[in-house]
């Protein structure tokens, strides 16, 4: 999601760690994020979570990525959407408008979490789960939910 014209807010640190791809068992190698400059409650210089490649998190907007939460695979998070403590998005699942995704979340597969929703502690969505407008979420498995 991010266009030439857009200046880079974060980078990408020597800090890494490795996760198991649930799907197919392949490690992968995510990066700690770094901010290149102030936005939305992120300082310049402030140290981020965890993403595999810039694919994971736009540089447009005030979305971010904090504290060891992870975001993996072709999984996005953009717009003002912010994914922090230890939340994990990973596969095609999609964080965007102004959601917060925190706690031990789990979004798989094709899981939306989006405009103003939170989503917080042990929840886990998997497959098509949909969690839009102004839902709060704090436990249990949703699946296929519109």
């Amino acid at each position: 999601m991010t266009t030439k014209n857009v200046s880079k807010k974060y980078e990408l640190t020597n800090e890494t760690t490795e996760v198991k791809d649930h799907l197919y068992g392949r490690v992968r190698t995510l990066y700690r994020i770094r901010a290149l400059r102030s936005f939305g409650g992120v300082k310049k210089g402030d140290l981020g979570g965890f993403i595999e490649s810039e694919y994971n998190l736009s540089h447009q907007g005030n979305c971010w990525v904090g504290d060891d939460a992870k975001v993996y695979n072709a999984a996005m998070v953009w717009g003002h959407a912010k994914v922090f403590e230890n939340a994990i998005i990973c596969d095609e699942a999609c964080v965007n408008g102004f959601a917060k995704v925190y706690g031990n979340v789990r979004a798989y597969g094709k899981a939306i979490i989006g405009g103003r929703a939170r989503v917080l502690g042990d929840t886990q969505l998997i497959l098509g789960a949909w969690v839009t407008g102004r839902k709060e979420i704090s436990t249990g498995l949703i699946s296929f939910c519109r």
